[in-house]
């Protein structure tokens, strides 16, 4: 059954009698209903969106008269559940529209999201930015419980959503402090503009750092098929996501194992996009941290552009693999 095949005087969730249909579309609907969970019935409208169930999805934000949010498995919905008189329309939002004001409120939300000791932050998945007709966010995102939780781990997935909404911003535990130049007119020590290079480097690394996170977490491309019946699809987009997340901790071998499954896949163009634009990002990346190796000597870091080289070659399958000479 879907959202839009209700009618008055069925119970929804097994507490909820509907009235009168508002709004019925081919993927949303409005109804006003009366509310039996609590000691007499109460009026209350109730808007469903037709949206896939998940278990490990949850809610986070403030919105006046919003009484409960919550999904249902027989519809299968997403639905919303409104005072009477208090009532909003919901929609999602994309990125690229959050108004500046919007990605402040955003970022208060996302610092108090309530997340226990035993929660973690499912970092494959980026956070749904959602907002009112009347411009209240909110957003949508997944966790877990989990036995052993490292609360570095959420705090760094929270700063790759603030990152990803201000890319402005730098997360305090790469900020790089630049070295002091001397006054105009004397000369520049060479090791001071090493370290300056150095510095640049750096801060081109973390840029590019934050557009792969940006990448990564932008929304489906157009057209893709993300349904968990693309069995080939899911399993393309399973071995992009494990490529990435070694990468960045830096696991080299099982990161090169998960880009290489994810080169085997059958190719579609969802797919060729896809590796073509993080292949780019690798590239660039491996071209700052070789300018960083360059500017410093340190041999420590000779073999990190190489790494990203390679995952640049894996993933375009076309070029030769790059060194950093």
């Amino acid at each position: 059954m879907e959202c839009m095949e209700l009618s008055a005087g069925d119970f929804f969730e097994g507490t909820y009698q509907l009235r009168e249909a508002l709004t019925v579309q081919e993927h949303r609907a409005r109804w006003i209903a009366y509310d039996y969970s609590g000691s007499e019935k109460m009026p209350v409208v109730i808007e469903m969106l037709s949206y896939p169930y998940d278990e490990k999805l949850t809610w986070a934000g403030r919105v006046e008269g919003l009484k409960k949010v919550g999904q249902s498995r027989g519809i299968p919905c997403r639905y919303f559940v409104w005072e009477e008189g208090k009532a909003a329309g919901v929609s999602p939002v994309a990125l690229d529209d959050i108004k500046q004001n919007e990605k402040e409120a955003f970022i208060r939300i996302i610092d108090g999201l309530p997340v226990s000791s035993n929660e973690s932050i499912l970092s494959l998945e980026s956070p749904e930015y959602w907002r009112t007709d009347r411009g209240e966010g909110f957003i949508f995102y997944r966790k877990q419980p989990t036995q052993q939780v490292d609360p570095k781990d959420n705090k760094r997935i929270f700063e790759f959503w603030k990152q990803v909404l201000t890319p402005a911003r730098l997360p305090v535990e790469v900020a790089v402090k630049a070295p002091v130049l001397p006054p105009a007119g004397k000369p520049v020590s060479s090791r001071i503009m090493t370290r300056v290079n150095a510095v640049k480097a750096s801060l081109i690394v973390i840029g590019v750092t934050l557009a792969i996170i940006a990448y990564y977490l932008k929304p489906p491309l157009e057209g893709m098929d993300s349904s968990p019946g693309n069995a080939t699809l899911a399993t393309f987009n399973k071995a992009m996501e494990e490529g990435i997340v070694h990468a960045q901790k830096g696991n080299y071998e099982q990161a090169v194992e998960y880009f290489t499954a994810a080169a085997n896949t059958p190719e579609s163009d969802v797919s060729n996009a896809r590796m073509d634009s993080l292949s780019k990002v690798y590239e660039a990346m491996a071209l700052a941290e070789c300018e960083r190796y360059k500017a410093t000597q340190n041999p420590e870091l000779y073999f990190i552009p190489n790494q990203y080289f390679h995952y640049a070659c894996l993933l375009d399958g076309t070029t030769p693999q790059k060194k950093c000479d």
